[in-house]
This record gives structure tokens, C-alpha cells and sequence, in this order.
């Protein structure tokens, strides 16, 4: 079930920001985002201060981090923010969307 959903928030992410994903996937050595990702598994994890996500580990350290867009773990393709996250765990970049709205 995670990854049914992490990978269609993927897809979906994709249609609002492929340009840059592309680029960033192409940064990390990946032809573009959907072979950087077509192949993640993804796993519930907790901070253990209360938030909830989906989290799949990238090469070289990286790991791709998907919420509802506030504490919790996405429940649908119209309300998620997805992080991509380099080995410090610093944001590289991310992309959300709730509704119509998306950034």
C-alpha cells in the first residue's frame, strides 16, 4: 500500500514540476525522475515527535521523503509534500500540493 500511493504522489509530483525534477534527478546521475524513482520502495517511518511519512532511500545518501503536507502520512494523490533530501539531511528541493493549490 505505501508504495502503491508514494509512486503515484510521484507521478503526480511530476506533473506539476517535472522540469525541475528532471534536472534534479539528472544532478544525481539519473536519465530523469521517473528512472530515478520507478524503482523505490518505501517505507512508514516516525520522528517519534509526532510525524508520520513515507521515506525511500536514493543513491548516494539521498532520501526522497513524502507527508500530507503537515505531520502525517499522505492519504491521497491532492494533499502530499515531497521532499528530496541530500545525505545530511538537508532539503534539496521540494514539491506540494493541496488542492488546486501547489509550491
Amino acid at each position: 500500500m505505501p508504495d502503491d500511493l508514494a509512486h503515484a504522489i510521484i507521478r503526480r509530483a511530476q506533473e506539476l514540476d517535472g522540469r525541475t525534477l528532471d534536472a534534479q534527478a539528472q544532478h544525481l546521475g539519473a536519465k530523469d525522475w521517473r528512472t530515478l524513482t520507478e524503482a523505490l520502495t518505501f517505507h512508514e517511518s516516525s520522528t517519534g515527535g509526532g510525524l508520520a511519512m513515507l521515506t525511500a532511500a536514493l543513491p548516494a545518501g539521498h532520501l526522497l521523503v513524502i507527508t500530507d503536507g503537515e505531520a502525517d502520512l499522505p492519504t491521497n494523490i491532492n494533499r502530499f509534500r515531497l521532499d528530496l533530501l541530500d545525505p545530511d539531511d538537508q532539503e534539496i528541493l521540494h514539491v506540494q500540493h493541496s488542492g488546486d493549490q501547489q509550491n
